[in-house]
């Protein structure tokens, strides 16, 4: 992405008919993982910030880098339990309706991605004040730089090279 402000490389990244309004997201998905939630897991974050999260991993909707970034908000979160992953795990694979259930490979990318955020140097990456970024012109190279994300290893990660 180069020299291209957070906010342009979201737009680029996230442009798109296919991407979900929150009308769109099922109630067991929005029980689970968002904050308003009362039922939330750690690691949940409104739809505006999953999509920037999305960004920031350099990441599309397929239901691969969805299981990824999940799991990367997810492990980056300090407050998640076994509990709550195992929660999570069991109502994604077996609950979840349509396009939101993920299968056996996608929880292993999740898992993947649950370590990768759990050893990034930045925690609760699902609580970053996105805002913050979309109004400024600090560079996107220079936020994945301070959060220690490295797009070669969230893409070895994903099974991609």
């Amino acid at each position: 992405m180069g020299s291209l402000s957070f906010r342009d490389a979201h737009k680029h990244l996230m442009s798109g008919d296919e991407l979900d309004v929150q009308e769109d997201i099922p109630r067991l998905v929005w029980l689970l993982e968002n904050p308003d939630s009362p039922f939330h897991l750690a690691g949940s974050v409104r739809l505006f910030g999953h999509d920037c999260i999305h960004t920031l991993l350099g990441l599309g909707i397929t239901p691969r880098e969805e299981a990824f970034v999940l799991g990367f908000s997810m492990g980056s979160d300090c407050r998640s339990t076994r509990l709550g992953i195992g929660l999570f795990k069991v109502a994604s694979r077996w609950l979840y309706p349509g396009k939101f259930r993920f299968n056996a490979e996608e929880l292993k990318i999740f898992d993947r991605a649950f370590e990768y955020g759990r050893s990034r140097p930045v925690k609760c990456v699902n609580l970053v004040d996105f805002d913050r970024w979309m109004d400024s012109d600090v560079e996107f190279d220079n936020v994945r730089e301070v959060l220690g994300i490295d797009l070669n290893e969230v893409q070895a990660l994903l099974g991609c090279n």
